[in-house]
């Protein structure tokens, strides 16, 4: 372990897991759901190509990947095209056991998250109702449905809980080191938190513990199910950055309700609602890096017992030793980062922290290609790990020349030299990088 990175490259846990170091790769979109039929808002599994990306990172030494998200329930499917897995549908178990022995196979722990996008859906291209904690039209902009969604009754509810049960019954049975429950980013369990939303006038809305009864049964259920020697923990937008939404302040007391209540072992601090901002949620390159980890640390400051995930544009592993060093989480969700370097835990470990590969924010291939199947703008490898994550050596030792150093030639050339070729580089201007030189002159882009 290099002695640079002693809390990043250090093991720790959760409830009754043990994580070798403290590098998260948190459960998100890849799209890469194996369609069932031609269309494409079909519902599928995740298969052979997800499990191809999972273990990329877990051979390069991320210590957990939370899986997913699967969905939690019919009504929450298709959200977007392409996306959705049911986790409570035994047709998922295969996919999902084949992404948690990837993750097992290489020393990495592997959770399961479940999910439910409420009224953040395409309701209705089935004929399947919308739900949400009240009835109301959904607001515009993001991933949302046009139709009107249902204030969910008691039945309902009852009926969540128990998908909720058999996803965790799933999540058990392929093997997995732990279960997340997603109540973030304005999804159905937030809906349920934020008074933004609910507007109920039961035991479910009006005070805060009334609309964190729903969250809390989940979690019960969901604890009843898996047992104690699996980990369980929630993602929470801790701060919502709306006004009339959930505070940092607020959240600092759910915490405590959550840790008292003794079910949960970690809380995954994220922020935002997608339908308000989607790059609040997905911190885009004008942001800067760690922009919220004095999140994660009002969290970890109303805690004693439960452990706590920081996120936001966490790059680096120098970034997340600062994170870590200065007490504001117990782990770094580092996910779009391990997308475009899969190796940073193996490099951090090797002290060649300056050759790996850096996430610049671009959201270009992590985000904006949601409904194609993600990639990243700095490594075409990415989603692609069954065919382009082997570099062959070449049979010949040649002598390649590269005529101009720009993004192409560059690319060309450090393959060729990594296939055992002899590779010299012809760049007339004197400075590699090409028409990529441009970019850092824009604002927002240094």
């Amino acid at each position: 372990m290099s002695s640079e990175f002693p809390y990043f490259l250090s093991p720790n846990t959760i409830g009754p897991v043990e994580i070798r170091n403290r590098a998260v790769i948190s459960a998100h979109h890849t799209c890469f759901v194996e369609c069932r039929t031609e269309d494409m808002y079909s519902h599928g599994k995740l298969g052979k190509r997800y499990a191809d990306y999972v273990e990329a990172r877990a051979k390069g030494g991320i210590g957990l990947f939370i899986l997913g998200q699967y969905i939690s329930h019919p009504t929450g499917l298709y959200e977007v095209a392409l996306t959705d897995c049911p986790g409570y549908d035994e047709t998922a178990l295969p996919g999902m056991k084949m992404a948690v022995e990837a993750c097992h196979k290489h020393g990495a722990k592997a959770f399961v998250q479940f999910a439910h996008a409420g009224f953040m859906n395409a309701g209705g291209r089935d004929g399947t109702q919308v739900w949400s904690a009240s009835e109301l039209s959904p607001p515009p902009g993001g991933i949302v449905s046009a139709a009107m969604a249902k204030e969910m009754d008691e039945d309902d509810i009852a009926d969540l809980i128990e998908h909720y049960r058999m996803c965790a019954r799933n999540a058990k049975a392929a093997g997995a080191d732990g279960v997340e429950i997603h109540a973030a980013h304005g999804y159905l369990l937030e809906q349920f938190i934020t008074p933004l939303y609910n507007k109920r006038t039961d035991e479910y809305g009006g005070s805060l513990e009334n609309r964190m009864r729903l969250p809390m049964q989940v979690l019960a259920a969901v604890r009843e199910e898996i047992g104690r020697d699996k980990a369980l923990g929630i993602r929470l937008s801790v701060e919502e950055y709306a006004q009339g939404g959930v505070t940092i302040q607020e959240s600092q007391e759910i915490a405590k309700m959550l840790e008292a209540q003794g079910v949960i072992d970690y809380i995954n601090v994220s922020q935002g609602l997608i339908p308000n901002f989607v790059p609040i949620v997905v911190p885009c390159l004008t942001f800067p890096h760690a922009a919220f980890a004095s999140n994660a640390g009002a969290i970890k400051e109303a805690v004693t017992k439960l452990k706590v995930i920081a996120t936001g544009r966490i790059i680096d592993p120098v970034e997340a030793e600062q994170i870590l060093a200065d007490g504001h989480a117990d782990f770094c969700i580092m996910t779009r980062a391990h997308l475009a370097e899969p190796e940073i835990v193996k490099k951090t470990t090797e002290g060649r922290i300056d050759e790996i590969r850096g996430c610049v924010g671009c959201g270009n291939g992590c985000t904006a290609s949601i409904g194609g199947g993600i990639g990243c703008t700095q490594n075409p490898a990415a989603g692609n790990e069954g065919e382009m994550d082997t570099i062959i050596p070449a049979a010949k030792k040649k002598k390649v020349m590269v005529i101009g150093g720009g993004l192409a030639g560059l690319e060309a050339a450090w393959i060729a030299q990594a296939r055992g070729h002899d590779v010299t580089v012809y760049e007339k201007s004197g400075e590699l990088g090409g028409q990529a030189l441009l970019a850092p002159q824009l604002p927002g882009k240094r």
